[in-house]
């Protein structure tokens, strides 16, 4: 289901990137696809698997994301980001995204898309993958320092 999590910048599933006619009605002319097959709409093109991934792919998909955000909303555009199901691959890369463009955390930026979309639910690998991208403490080294405290 098409989602706005911002102004312009759209959280979907693969049957949204292949409506031509949503796509059109909402402005949206570039398209991240995190799934394979690769759709006619997709601009940018980065299959990703749930935690099957290394870092390197995790982040060059992070950073095909923010390119197309930041020229979307150049060219005051909407652009979507999704996988097949909408549910943890495109919502990690986006809140990624969203965290390094706007300086937040991952937690901030996926409360943001949690806020529009309540079954939204990233891989733990994914999550792990967002905060090393984003240079946050991993899930162990937070539950060290919780224990600690």
């Amino acid at each position: 289901m098409l989602t706005e999590v911002i102004d312009g910048v759209y959280l979907g599933d693969l049957g949204d990137a292949k409506d031509d006619e949503q796509l059109s009605r909402r402005g949206i002319e570039r398209v991240v696809s995190l799934t394979a097959p690769e759709q006619d709409s997709t601009t940018a093109y980065h299959p990703l698997t749930d935690g099957k991934n290394d870092q390197e792919e995790f982040d060059a998909a992070v950073d095909a994301a923010k390119e197309a955000i930041e020229a979307a909303s150049d060219a005051d555009e909407g652009v979507l980001v999704h996988c097949m199901v909408g549910r943890s691959r495109s919502p990690s890369i986006l809140a990624t995204a969203l965290a390094d463009l706007y300086d937040e955390t991952f937690d901030d930026a996926m409360g943001r898309i949690h806020d529009t979309d309540r079954y939204v639910q990233p891989a733990r690998p994914l999550v792990e993958h967002a905060r090393e991208y984003l240079g946050e403490p991993s899930y162990a080294e937070r539950r060290r320092d919780a224990r600690d405290e």
